[in-house]
């Protein structure tokens, strides 16, 4: 995934379409292993949605608001800071920066899009951990939920692409870094968790790892 992610953006790659494949991989893998300690957690009468909030805001916001700080400090220093580039990243929504709006500055903080996904992922993903804690959907529920938005994903990506002057800008000019138009990829993740032992049961995972 991230040798995907260096290469896409290198000189030696045409195509930054390479370097959004490796975050989406990164996507599925981030997923498959949230929702596994996520899923654990309810098996065990462990699960606490406070719990998990806590945990993901201690592993993220310490190591990323150090580096805006010291990105701004140092950007200011330079005469280089612009606050219209940066806002957006702060609060975790850098993936709906309509790209009309970028300019050169945006550079220092525009990465932070794939982890503004991850934030909102966090949020979503515990409370429908927390349906699932309370009985009100069961393991059956979660696939149907995940197969779901598996589904409808790719129409949302679609709406977006022929739906100029009906969609706003800020949902078209975020397309394949809004939550709703990457969400797929996580999705999958889940799908391969709840399905594992059923995915490595079956012929073709079989014949592959035979052959790996």
């Amino acid at each position: 995934s991230i040798f995907l992610v260096i290469y896409g953006h290198s000189k030696f790659s045409d195509s930054i379409g390479i370097a959004n494949l490796g975050v989406k991989v990164f996507f599925i893998i981030s997923a498959y292993l949230i929702i596994g300690i996520l899923f654990k957690n309810v098996q065990n009468n462990n699960f606490s949605i406070k719990r998990f909030y806590f945990k993901r805001l201690i592993r993220t916001l310490p190591a990323f608001y150090t580096y805006l700080i010291f990105s701004t400090i140092f950007l200011m220093y330079i005469n280089y800071f612009d606050f219209s580039q940066f806002w957006r990243s702060i609060i975790f929504l850098e993936n709906y920066h309509p790209r009309g709006l970028w300019n050169n500055k945006q550079w220092f903080v525009g990465h932070s899009w794939s982890l503004a996904v991850e934030e909102q992922f966090y949020i979503l993903v515990a409370i429908v951990f927390y349906l699932f804690n309370s009985k009100i959907i069961n393991k059956k529920g979660l696939n149907r939920i995940f197969l779901l938005v598996i589904i409808i994903v790719p129409f949302i990506r679609i709406a977006y692409i022929y739906g100029q002057g009906v969609i706003p800008s800020l949902f078209l000019e975020s397309t394949g870094r809004s939550f709703e138009t990457v969400s797929d990829a996580l999705a999958i993740g889940g799908i391969i968790y709840l399905n594992q032992n059923k995915i490595q049961s079956s012929k073709i995972f079989n014949y592959f790892s035979n052959k790996i």
